[in-house]
């Protein structure tokens, strides 16, 4: 039997989130630094990069004092303390970028990455147990979700992604990139770990008179924070000014018809659908769930960019697959941009047995 509730959701993510509203100090160390002109310095508070080449998807880059992007071959990951946006609105962001090379810096991909990551301390590619690499989230015991890097990143995994041009900044060999607010604010409501960074220029070519020159994925290198303070990245943010002391209450949409659909011929995997006002979303960030009272991490929630005219889609078979349970109860609520959570929505759905399920189509041998 399937059975819906509503109820308020945010007190159980008082502790599981609440990491993620304050700033992260190191001695008297301070991440954000304020100008005169409005905008405000964050710095990064890790980096690292991954690899998808042959030999190195087991290494690890988090010490290096460098970050590389290579098109789709190697990308960068950066993170920053979400406290240090607490109740502020972000008018504008822009990442900033020091060339650490010869090839220009041009056009990148800017993401969200829906499973958290180790920075750990390997330089040139080492093999740090522990830390995060192109195959392992946590080398070489746990993988990103039993792929690699890139099911949690670029659109994959619930993610949310954008492409932007790298424009010179007013500093000599720097750049910088607009930062879509959402991806921030992802961070900051608990939706993401970072920002993954991948190269859209990738192979560039030359031609003068009958001679062809081809660059196939060169390397492009942009300082890290490993390197020092005067060259590594950080972000700019302009916040809107305060809002008045009394700020009428915020209201959010609640999701609508939350619903089980078991598993079928045409798609045989269990599922929760649920529906949202699509006038509402353009306030909302994403959705947070439970199961059986513990957060669902954000790599298995639908994000605010996946819905079919205002349906959502959650499938469930690989969260159902180890529970040895009957049953098992979900909860979902909707987040705004500010962070207000609206009511939550709640579910009890059946777990079945491998043989209760319809067989996966497999590929032809």
């Amino acid at each position: 039997m399937v059975t819906v509730t509503t109820g308020s959701l945010s007190r159980v993510f008082v502790a599981v989130f609440a990491w993620f509203a304050f700033g992260l100090s190191i001695g008297s160390y301070s991440f954000v630094h304020a100008y005169q002109d409005g905008w405000v310095r964050v710095e990064v508070a890790r980096d690292t990069w991954v690899s998808d080449f042959s030999s190195e998807r087991n290494g690890s880059n988090g010490a290096a004092p460098r970050l590389k992007l290579k098109s789709i071959q190697e990308l960068s990951i950066i993170d920053f303390q979400p406290g240090d946006f607490k109740g502020k609105e972000i008018a504008e962001a822009k990442l900033m970028l020091k060339v650490a090379a010869d090839k220009p810096i041009e056009r990148v991909t800017l993401s969200t990455i829906t499973a958290d990551w180790v920075e750990g301390n390997g330089t040139s590619y080492q093999v740090v147990p522990g830390a995060s690499t192109f195959r392992h989230r946590s080398h070489p015991k746990e993988t990103w979700y039993g792929s690699d890097f890139t099911a949690v990143c670029i659109g994959q995994g619930n993610s949310l992604y954008a492409s932007v041009d790298a424009k010179p900044a007013k500093e000599s060999g720097w750049v910088e990139l607009d930062i879509p607010p959402e991806l921030l604010l992802a961070r900051l409501h608990g939706l993401s770990y970072g920002i993954v960074l991948m190269d859209d220029t990738g192979s560039t070519w030359t031609r003068k008179g009958d001679e062809f020159k081809l660059e196939l994925f060169p390397n492009r290198y942009v300082y890290s924070r490993d390197s020092n303070r005067s060259s590594s990245p950080y972000i700019r943010v302009r916040f809107a000014p305060n809002k008045p002391a009394e700020p009428k209450k915020e209201s959010l949409s609640s999701l609508k018809d939350l619903r089980y659909l078991p598993p079928e011929k045409q798609d045989p995997r269990p599922r929760l659908q649920w529906q949202f006002d699509t006038t509402a979303l353009t306030n909302v960030i994403g959705f947070r769930a439970t199961m059986n009272g513990e957060a669902v991490g954000p790599y298995w929630v639908p994000s605010i960019r996946s819905h079919r005219k205002g349906v959502f889609t959650m499938p469930l078979e690989e969260l159902l697959a180890n529970d040895s349970g009957t049953s098992a109860k979900f909860s979902i609520a909707a987040v705004s941009k500010s962070g207000v959570m609206s009511d939550t929505a709640s579910i009890e759905v059946p777990i079945l047995k491998k043989e209760e399920l319809p067989a996966l189509l497999k590929p032809i041998p």
